[in-house]
């Protein structure tokens, strides 16, 4: 089955983001254990290396600002999606941890058991009883 490609102005930025991050590796590494006798960090920023990650970075947040200036968003079809399916139900696992102290490989447990049992009964998330959650 053919994957669907991602237009290339966002498979484009996505690269010169890898570049940055790369390039800005370079200093971090630096940075990180400086001691007498090795190279000083601070100058990676006006070496030619620096330059280009700048100029690199400031590409990519045109490019980036293209991307994010082409999106058009279906508000109403993004939420009939989120609707008929159950791809973020572990949600709420995440949720019953943070907000109830359920441990999460308990909650997700949960979580799991919902989504098997609303697949097999062919129910939609907002379809989802109640009463067959408190069972479960």
């Amino acid at each position: 089955m053919p994957q669907k490609a991602n237009p290339g102005v966002i498979q484009n930025t996505r690269t010169l983001a890898s570049d940055v991050v790369a390039s800005v590796q370079q200093v971090v590494l630096r940075a990180h254990n400086v001691t007498p006798g090795m190279i000083d960090y601070k100058y990676s920023w006006t070496s030619p290396g620096g330059a280009r990650t700048f100029s690199q970075a400031v590409q990519l947040l045109k490019d980036g600002t293209d991307v994010l200036a082409s999106l058009r968003i279906d508000k109403a079809r993004a939420q009939e999606e989120l609707d008929s399916e159950w791809t973020t139900s572990m949600e709420l696992a995440e949720a019953l941890q943070h907000q109830h102290r359920v441990p999460f490989r308990v909650g997700h447990h949960f979580a799991s058991e919902i989504v098997l049992h609303a697949r097999a009964n062919r129910l939609l998330p907002k379809e989802f009883p109640y009463a067959q959650a408190q069972r479960l």
